[in-house]
């Protein structure tokens, strides 16, 4: 794989992404809503990604086994669990790693708690206060893999868009990070998918 082509690779994904985030700060893009199986979801997303946890020597363990229904946006969803998932990889190890999916339910709340967790460089306390700004990057990303540095804002303004919330935690450098998200949790009976106008933040 080139030099050039990796370079033409990475300004893709940056105009994508610029893109997808003008749309996200958009208060006239609509979404749709309806009844999606997380548990579907998840399983997707690492199937989807096995090639690229082979190359870079990464472990997944998916602990996400019963089903778990959320209202979300099938697309919007998709590139968020995607995101996360390949950002884990992006600041793993060199020599490889784990990445660990878990969703429960919150005590006393609806709400589901969605985490990914990684056994890479980890963060010190001043990079998790910037960690989904725009273009911020925590070190350089590993195994060829640019990053373009809107990946986690895209996701904070995805969950936020749904009403939830997200955040990281790590013990600190090089001892790995676990990503969280929120999603309301609805009965199992699919609902009739409606459409919803998001404001911008």
């Amino acid at each position: 794989f080139t030099v050039v082509n990796r370079n033409v690779v990475f300004m893709k994904e940056l105009v994508n992404k610029t893109i997808n985030l003008a749309k996200l700060n958009s208060d006239k893009i609509p979404f749709n809503i309806e009844t999606i199986s997380l548990t579907d979801e998840i399983k997707n997303s690492v199937v989807n990604n096995q090639v690229l946890f082979e190359e870079n020597d990464i472990v997944v363990e998916n602990h996400v086994i019963d089903e778990i229904y959320v209202e979300a946006d099938h697309i919007l969803l998709q590139e968020l669990l995607n995101n996360l998932i390949t950002n884990a990889v992006k600041y793993s190890l060199e020599e490889g790693g784990s990445i660990s999916i878990d969703a429960v339910q919150k005590t006393g709340s609806s709400d589901i708690i969605v985490s990914i967790s990684d056994t890479g460089i980890g963060m010190e306390s001043s990079q998790i206060k910037q960690a989904f700004n725009e273009f911020y990057k925590a070190d350089d990303s590993r195994h060829n893999l640019d990053s373009s540095g809107l990946g986690l804002n895209i996701c904070k303004r995805i969950v936020e868009k749904h009403g939830g919330k997200i955040w990281v935690e790590s013990p600190g450098k090089n001892q790995g990070s676990t990503f969280y998200f929120t999603l309301k949790k609805v009965k199992k009976e699919p609902l009739k998918q409606k459409e919803t106008s998001i404001s911008s933040i």
